[in-house]
This record gives C-alpha cells, sequence and structure tokens, in this order.
C-alpha cells in the first residue's frame, strides 16, 4: 500500500497531534535557529549563563536542558540549524 502524501495539511494534523492545549502543564521547549534569533533576549539571566556555561550551539537536532533553580527541569531548548526562522 502507497504512502500517503505528505502534504501542509497532513502535516498540520500530525504536528496537532504532538502538541498539548495552552495552559497545560508542561515543560515549554523553545525552537532555536541561530544565536541571531530572539530566542536569547526571551531568556533569562540564569538561563543565558547555563546556555553559556555549557557552551551550546543550536546545531540542528541538538538539545539543551534548562533547569528551573529548584532541581528540576525548567525548559529546553531545541536546535533547529541555520538562520532565524522567525523571520
Amino acid at each position: 500500500m502507497p504512502k500517503k502524501a505528505m502534504t501542509l495539511e497532513t502535516t498540520r494534523h500530525g504536528l496537532e497531534e504532538l502538541l498539548l492545549p495552552a495552559g497545560a502543564d508542561a515543560i515549554p521547549v523553545r525552537l532555536f535557529a541561530s544565536d541571531h534569533d530572539g530566542v536569547l533576549a526571551s531568556l533569562s539571566e540564569a538561563e543565558l549563563t547555563w546556555v553559556e556555561a555549557q557552551d551550546w550551539s543550536p546545531k540542528l537536532g541538538s538539545v539543551l536542558l534548562l533547569p528551573d533553580g529548584h532541581g528540576g527541569i525548567g525548559g529546553g531548548l531545541l536546535g533547529t540549524g541555520g538562520e532565524d526562522w522567525t523571520s
């Protein structure tokens, strides 16, 4: 049986199944394309210090967990590689 073609509509439906509703009890993951996109500006001073201490860069597929200050995970960064995807 042939695979269903990946269209924008089928991709959107597939992604919707992976997302939680707004306000759900979840840990935020921010997509981070390059050192020049807006993600750095959205980080707290403690998070930015953590990113710098880990010498992390947003290479495609790279992940960095951010501490929450209480010994847990406060969030994550997912590198998408390349230029600022928000522009």
